[in-house]
């Protein structure tokens, strides 16, 4: 047996149709301002109210009939105006657009893996190659001799206490002033 509409559901569904966000919509069925994001959420997951939606999508596109050939007169329209006024941008937008349309141009999106800890491995080595050690083993700019790359967990420490006791103040500082 299907549920039937509650009055709150149907508002709910007449915002969402007319084109406010769903907690707009879920404000304007009446739902309080702090809950409106769940009622939207609770709305969105009944099915009677996401068939409703549904339909009434489906018949709104049946009507405006608005396809991609439609689009296409339109820019070629909005392309002869750019011609017309002489705007070579909006001219090479619109085309852009129309081969976009037509599967002429496609937007890819690459994901590449990249293994930092390995890539500051080597920096680390490059600069250590060019950069002296002095007797004590620090480096010249008061930098430790190396650094862990390893990744760490936030919350743990990142730092460790000299094994020895020591601090790093046995390092020399050398700057401008030597301090």
């Amino acid at each position: 047996m299907e549920k039937r509409l509650t009055p709150r559901q149907y508002k709910f569904i007449t915002g969402v149709l007319s084109g406010l966000s769903d907690a707009n919509a879920a404000r304007q069925a009446g739902y309080g301002e702090h809950y409106a994001r769940k009622a939207a959420m609770w709305n969105r997951s009944v099915p009677v109210v996401k068939r409703a939606i549904e339909m009434e999508q489906a018949a709104l596109r049946q009507q405006a009939k608005y396809d991609v050939q439609e689009a296409v007169v339109e820019i070629d329209r909005a392309v002869a105006f750019g011609f017309k006024r002489q705007n070579p941008m909006s001219v090479a937008k619109l085309l852009e657009l129309k081969a976009i349309l037509y599967g002429l141009l496609i937007d890819r999106v690459e994901v590449a893996t990249v293994d930092m800890t390995a890539a500051l491995a080597r920096a680390e080595t490059r600069v250590l190659n060019m950069i002296p050690p002095l007797p004590h083993g620090a480096l010249a700019t008061g930098a430790p001799s190396s650094i862990d790359w390893r990744p760490h967990i936030p919350g743990n420490p990142v730092a460790q206490p000299a094994s020895d006791g020591e601090s790093d103040s046995h390092v020399k500082k050398v700057g401008p002033d030597n301090r």
